[in-house]
């Protein structure tokens, strides 16, 4: 007690370290996960739900998009390629009618990926446009896996 007082520092600097903790372990589980999926998201609420570097990516979209939407994220570094055997893993998981728009954030689209998500009608929220394959994206990320 101070001067009559609790003092409640020491209280806050503990509920401080444990949301840190809980950031990297959400972090942690994201990474381990591959994808996140949004389901009966109000389209308009889409630039807010995407990582920074897609914001201005989904606010040039949010027209085009019905009411509701489906949202999956995909690793979505410059540098991460999604490759078509996680995007199945992700289509898979999908539950609801297809009537929803479904919007996709990614890296990069292997041509693969792109083919089954154009099926569904996807949106697509890319940083790169490289033209991979699953097969020509396994000699450059070697150990990444779908």
């Amino acid at each position: 007690m101070i001067n009559g007082s609790f003092n409640v520092e020491p209280i806050f600097n503990k509920f401080r370290q444990r949301d840190a903790k809980e950031a990297r372990l959400l972090k942690a589980l994201a990474v381990l996960m591959k994808f996140q999926i949004l389901k009966n998201l109000e389209s308009h609420l889409i630039k807010l739900r995407v990582p920074t570097e897609y914001k201005s990516l989904a606010m040039a979209l949010e027209s085009q998009l019905g009411k509701y939407s489906t949202l999956i994220i995909f690793p979505h570094n410059r540098k991460d390629i999604v490759k078509s055997s996680l995007v199945v893993k992700a289509l898979e998981r999908l539950e609801q009618p297809h009537a929803l728009s479904l919007v996709v954030v990614g890296g990069c689209f292997t041509s693969e990926s792109v083919q089954l998500l154009n099926l569904r009608k996807a949106y697509f929220l890319s940083l790169s446009e490289f033209n991979w394959t699953d097969a020509s994206s396994i000699g450059i990320q070697g150990t990444q896996k779908g």
